[in-house]
């Protein structure tokens, strides 16, 4: 059989039996086939000679089947086989029935609902491409087909481009023809600038090819359209679309927002990946199911307007939301609205509901970090301030008693250690246990859940002494069931990096997961009726936390619940419903002072600045850049201290600069935890191989720039830290086991600091391996600097933003450093070593803070929402 001519009904390509043709053009013929050794059916594909004789092609072409057939996803059109009969190349694939999208929006565009769930599908078949590497290059309606169950399947993934389609009667295989380097890629009209440019591109090529076809399918136009394909693509790097809200009224301006967010020119400036874009249309889907029921239902009819109070402050988006409830048949019987709790300007931390007269108490810090307790009763023209100072709010039993810690100091995020404590609103703490970090009340009262901090991580226990858990990131935001039979909380695998997953305990001892991998995740509740929790999250990097739900059966898939333009975190549901939530607008950002100079001066760049490490002249701060644009390992930046735009090294968390300047330590998180050095002028970058220590964090430089110091442990020994040459030869031991906070070395390069896991201070000397212990340090202090003299160390809180100098012979402290913001309202330092960085003379320094004006507020009604 010569693979140019049509194969006949009954014949025979390897093991599968022609039945007949479904569809031929210039890119070859595709047949319907069985599969003899299955007993299936399938779509055949005989390729075209161009490909199956130009072996780079074919190459490329076997390639790339194998990482789409690996990727066996729902929304990925599946590759069975390939191979070669002869001199016939042929390509084996799932038989759809269904229409392609092309052929569904000949009836004009596909209502609401219909459009954001094939959107979707389609983003999570890319999502998991991308993943693997897998670019498509030419999405259009023409390669998205949807199944008779209303299924979408993306056709021709990242093989080759298609020159014209294959009718197919309600039938269609994968089709390919080839491409060379260098060709521009893509189908007029839904071509990414990159592309029309001809240009290199990657993954976020295909979210703007989506975007294109969304605008399609909720329009029922073009995005870009013009009377030769010149024109046309001149529309795609020049011209923007209509809005959407504008062109079609019933739509919602979230919709319109997403859209062109996927279709921005610049690919910095689109979704970073297609994972975020199918997050934000579930959002809609999972928030706005009756807005889109009357959209679909009366596609022109305006939206009608819900009644809010103060609401309107805390989140335009959701107003738009709740408006177009208002005139669904099924809007709910009361309004939904928000009621601001609090008014000045303050870090609020926690909050719950007391009984069900309005009553609510908070833990917040109106200066500093030092966290105070207020109770704010309905009606009251004031909250009051009770307990005493330091005292952190964790839970209210079902009595009305209030578990809180005492002599409360800050950690990170939203976490405090103290002394867990038991109180009413009218009395004073009662000791109970020490070393505590968060507590829950159990349903009858009687018994808390608590997360302590051992030497191996966290423990989740329940009830106390009992270990449920272990982690070695950390635990946050526990609370047991209305029940008394689960523990939800948070798992986060890096501390003290609010990324992680929502995971549950239940009564027979197992621990699952209930939704997960976010970006951020903060605050926990449940749902009543016991049957859901209800959380927040940022699904996507540098993303805002909304509120999302999960039901508990396996399986579950969670939705965001309640869209909005701030940062919400959900802390309490009350018995009848209503939810406690906290709006907050966190920024980051660094402020430096140079040697010699008056003031310090502010370096924001994208509210996303985080750790940064100066240069020994302070001329340049390397920082790590947590914008959406740097992707979910984060960047390595570094800038000029005069101001200057700041340039990316590459992907990570930064650590260290080193005392040269020349390298920068970055760890990266995924998809392997590994180390890499960054040159900050020529070279390339390394990776440092770490084995085999393991559970490695790497720490800083050693004064010669050569070498870094790591933390970890040998197989089965306690962790240490050791010294490693980023050139290669193994990790030698630097500190005695059970020292794993290393601190700066000393002037002359002999002595560094380091911490035991008490807190308390020792020198090492680097010559005779031996450590003495000094005097002066407090639990929550980190060793910044020496002084120039060698005879003192610069110690203090970086989260406070507090400097002393410590005297190494008497241990006495003085202040050293005073900073401009230290002590305002709604401001916090940095945490960690990282947190403030000081030039070797003590004349200039930098810090990072975080801005974070915080308001609790009260939303009656949300329960229609979720149930």
């Amino acid at each position: 059989m010569a693979h140019h001519m049509a194969a006949q009904p009954g014949s025979r390509v390897g093991a599968y039996e022609i039945l007949g043709l479904l569809g031929a053009g210039g890119m070859g013929e595709v047949y319907r086939a069985r599969d003899t050794r299955l007993q299936r059916e399938v779509a055949i594909k005989i390729i075209p000679d161009a490909l199956a004789n130009d072996a780079v092609a074919r190459g490329r072409f076997e390639t790339e089947a194998r990482a789409v057939a690996s990727l066996s996803h729902p929304n990925i059109i599946a590759i069975h086989d390939f191979g070669q009969e002869g001199t016939v190349h042929y390509a084996v694939m799932e038989l759809l029935d269904g229409r392609t999208l092309r052929e569904m929006l000949a009836d004009g565009p596909l209502p609401p609902r219909k459009a954001i769930d094939y959107g979707a599908q389609i983003a999570a078949g890319l999502a998991a491409a991308h993943a693997r590497g897998v670019v498509h290059r030419d999405l259009k309606p023409e390669n998205v087909f949807i199944t008779r169950d209303g299924r979408a399947k993306i056709l021709d993934f990242g093989l080759a481009k298609p020159v014209a389609p294959i009718a197919a009667a309600g039938t269609i295989a994968a089709t390919y023809t080839p491409t060379s380097p260098g060709t521009v890629l893509g189908t007029v009209g839904y071509m990414s600038p990159e592309q029309v440019r001809g240009e290199s591109v990657d993954h976020r090529s295909d979210i703007f090819s989506l975007g294109a076809m969304l605008y399609e399918v909720f329009s029922g136009t073009r995005a870009f359209t013009g009377p030769s394909a010149v024109e046309t693509m001149n529309a795609i790097l020049k011209e923007e679309p209509p809005e959407l809200s504008v062109a079609h009224h019933a739509l919602p301006p979230a919709i319109d927002r997403i859209v062109r967010r996927a279709l921005e020119k610049n690919p910095v400036e689109r979704f970073q990946s297609a994972r975020d874009l199918g997050f934000s249309l579930e959002a809609l889907s999972g928030s706005s199911g009756s807005m889109l029921a009357t959209v679909d239902a009366a596609p022109r009819k305006r939206r009608g307007t819900w009644p809010l109070t103060a609401a309107l402050v805390l989140t335009a988006g959701a107003a738009g939301f709740f408006g177009a409830r208002a005139a669904s048949s099924t809007a709910p019987t009361e309004p939904v609205t928000f009621t601001p709790r609090t008014f000045d300007p303050q870090i609020i931390w926690t909050a719950r509901f007391v009984g069900d007269d309005g009553t609510i108490v908070y833990s917040s810090s109106p200066r500093g970090l030092r966290p105070d307790l207020f109770v704010a009763r309905t009606g009251a023209s004031a909250a009051q301030q009770i307990g005493p100072p330091g005292t952190h709010l964790l839970s209210v039993s079902s009595r009305g008693e209030l578990a809180v810690l005492t002599d409360a100091s800050f950690i990170n995020q939203r976490l405090f250690r103290g002394t867990l404590a038991r109180m009413t609103l009218d009395g004073s703490p009662r000791p109970w246990l020490e070393n505590v970090r968060e507590a829950e009340w159990s349903p009858d009262g009687m018994t808390l859940a608590t997360i302590r901090v051992a030497n191996s991580g966290d423990l989740l226990e329940y009830p106390i002494g009992t270990v449920l858990h272990r982690a070695p990131g950390y635990l946050s935001d526990l609370r047991v069931s209305p029940d008394g039979n689960h523990v939800a909380f948070f798992e986060h695998p890096v501390r003290y990096d609010d990324r992680g997953f929502v995971k549950i305990w239940d009564r027979g001892g197992s621990v699952r997961v209930l939704a997960g991998e976010y970006w951020g995740m903060e605050g926990l509740a449940w749902r009543p009726d016991g049957q859901a929790v209800l959380f927040s999250a940022a699904a996507g990097t540098n993303g805002l936390y909304q509120v999302h739900e999960v039901a508990t059966p396996p399986g579950s898939i969670p939705r965001a619940v309640m869209p909005s333009p701030v940062n919400m975190l959900m802390l309490d549901v009350r018995r009848d419903g209503r939810w406690l939530v906290l709006s907050t607008d966190n920024r980051f950002s660094i402020r430096v002072r140079r040697p010699g100079a008056v003031r310090e001066i502010d370096l924001p760049w994208m509210d996303s600045e985080w750790v940064p490490r100066l240069n020994a002249d302070g001329s340049l701060v390397m920082f790590t850049d947590g914008n959406q644009s740097a992707g979910g390992n984060y960047a390595v930046a570094l800038r000029k201290t005069d101001g200057s735009p700041p340039l990316r090294l590459g992907e990570g968390n930064g650590i260290d600069l080193s005392p040269d300047g020349k390298y920068a330590l970055a760890y990266l998180f995924s998809p392997t935890p590994r180390i890499v050095v960054y040159p900050t002028g020529a070279g390339e970058p390394r990776t440092v191989d770490t084995a085999p220590i393991e559970n490695v964090q790497p720490i800083k430089w050693f004064p010669d720039s050569r070498r870094i110091v790591i933390c970890g442990n040998e197989k089965s020994k306690p962790a240490r830290c050791f010294a490693k040459d980023v050139a290669g030869g193994p990790a030698t031991p630097l500190t005695p086991e059970g020292f794993t906070q290393p601190g700066p070395f000393s002037p002359d390069g002999s002595v560094m600091v380091v911490q035991s896991s008490d807190g308390t201070g020792h020198l090492l000397s680097l010559k005779e391996g031996t450590v003495r212990r000094f005097e002066g340090l407090t639990g929550n202090d980190a060793v910044f600097a020496w002084t120039p003299d060698g005879r003192g160390l610069l110690v203090g809180a970086a989260v406070e933003m507090r400097v002393d100098r410590l005297d190494l012979t008497t241990g006495q402290r003085t202040p050293a450093l005073q900073f401009e913001l230290a002590g305002q309202p709604g401001i916090k330092g940095g945490g960690g070593v990282g947190g403030i960085s000081i030039t070797p003379d003590g004349r200039g320094y930098a810090y990072y803070y975080i801005s974070m004006p915080s308001r609790l507020f009260e939303i009656n009604g949300a329960a229609t929402i979720t149930q």
